[in-house]
């Protein structure tokens, strides 16, 4: 049913445009400038909070974010039950791990955490609930098949 399919598929392309939407909202405040996750990349590294390790390299590769969940997202109006979901729940988990990192990070007073990583958390959470679902009826469809008679 293409219904059925669209309402997933919806769900993924809003939480995609939320999470990037998100990325470019101010996540931290520094002084009187709000930055956004883009703008405090070179800032974490002065602060220390990505100085190296899977955190250091997550940081410094952020700017590939939006092309996973976008990448993702096409693909799976496509109809790539495989690239698609892979790029999507890549670029979500990704997303929401940075996000929801810098959410919980206590900065000591240095910076104040703004509005960005909440957004980007509750759109990286839609996106992959809704390649959860996705999935489930692509697999759904995919056991209703008549088996083929040769």
């Amino acid at each position: 049913m293409i219904v059925r399919r669209e309402i997933p598929l919806t769900a993924v392309t809003i939480g995609a445009v939320a999470t990037v939407v998100g990325s470019l909202c101010p996540w931290v405040a520094s002084g009187t400038v709000d930055r956004s996750s883009y703008e405090i990349i070179d800032m974490l590294d002065r602060l220390g909070f990505a100085e190296g390790g899977p955190f250091g390299f997550a940081v410094r590769a952020w700017p590939l974010m939006p092309l996973l969940v976008v990448s993702g997202t096409v693909a799976m109006w496509w109809g790539r039950n495989v690239v698609g979901p892979t790029l999507a729940v890549l670029g979500g988990v990704y997303a929401l791990t940075v996000a929801l990192t810098i959410r919980l990070a206590s900065p000591a007073g240095l910076v104040r955490i703004r509005f960005g990583p909440m957004v980007t958390i509750v759109g990286a959470s839609l996106l992959l609930a809704g390649t959860l679902g996705a999935l489930v009826l692509a697999n759904r469809a995919r056991n209703d098949q008549p088996a083929g008679l040769g």
